[in-house]
Parts: C-alpha cells; structure tokens; sequence
C-alpha cells in the first residue's frame, strides 16, 4: 500500500533519459576522491540519509521480514493491515472497522 505522492517515485523506470544526450553529466576536471562520498553508495541501507530511516535496512518494521520495494520501511502485509503507506508510513486507509485476520 503506497500513497500518491511515493506512487510517483515508485513509477519511475531505472534507465537513462534518451532526450538527454551521454555526456550532458559528466564533469571535466573532475576529482574523483573528493566527489566519491557524494555519490550514492550502492551498499548503503534504504532509506539511509533520509528523514525516516529504516534501522533495519531491507526489513519490514512490525514483522522484520525482508522487503521488495526500495526505500520501503514495511512489508505490503503489515502496510495493508495498519493501513500506512509502505514507503513514507502515512496513513492511507482506516482500518478501523476492518475485520482482518492475525496471520
């Protein structure tokens, strides 16, 4: 369960612009050891640096289990079941009346 403003980032392909020409990005001149902690590290725990940080990097926060999408902090269950969006942990639905199982 996302919420409209994470559906967006969730949408987004991982491939390059084809309106954006290859070397529109590249810096001339460049040190590479001074920028290199700028750029993100590709081992780094989701939702690292960022106002809700995940402390137990790829695991749903109520069930630990593993979770598929990026920077998500629950798993689809959990998410569903509270009601929160998987991403940002706004409320989306009231589950209030629901009558859901606890498995």
């Amino acid at each position: 369960m996302v919420c409209k403003k994470c559906e967006k980032k969730t949408s987004t392909v991982a491939t390059a612009d084809p309106s954006r020409p290859a070397g529109a990005t590249r810096v001339i001149g460049e040190n590479k050891l001074l920028t290199a902690r700028a750029r993100a590290a590709p081992y780094a725990k989701p939702g690292q640096n960022k106002g809700k940080v995940n402390t137990y990097g790829n695991k749903c926060i109520d069930c630990k289990q593993s979770v598929q999408q990026n920077n998500a902090t629950r798993c689809q269950k959990c998410a569903y079941k509270t009601g929160l969006c998987a991403i940002c942990g706004n409320m989306v639905l009231n589950t209030k009346r629901y009558k859901q199982s606890s498995k």
